[in-house]
């Protein structure tokens, strides 16, 4: 994998489960706790799990952005799953 933003292959992940809930706000300011949003980039493959990869030379996290607005009001509507 290369960095999206500088082509650089030092990607660290950070992942970790959050089965105690996840505490997040949005910039609108509306906050929500539970599973890890699905629509926000920060997901992994199950809602008790944070996961996401960043370059380590220029800090660009990585994946599809901009988020879209929809995408982040649907986080709040999301409820939490667990396995």
């Amino acid at each position: 994998m290369e960095c999206l933003r500088c082509s650089s292959k030092r990607i660290a992940q950070v992942s970790g489960l959050v089965a105690a809930g996840c505490d997040w706000s949005s910039p609108a300011g509306e906050r929500k706790g539970g599973a890890v949003p699905l629509s926000v980039g920060i997901n992994s493959w199950d809602p008790n799990y944070l996961c996401f990869q960043y370059c380590l030379d220029c800090g660009q996290l990585q994946g599809q952005f901009p988020i879209p607005r929809k995408a982040e009001l649907r986080a709040f509507k999301e409820k939490a799953k667990t396995r």
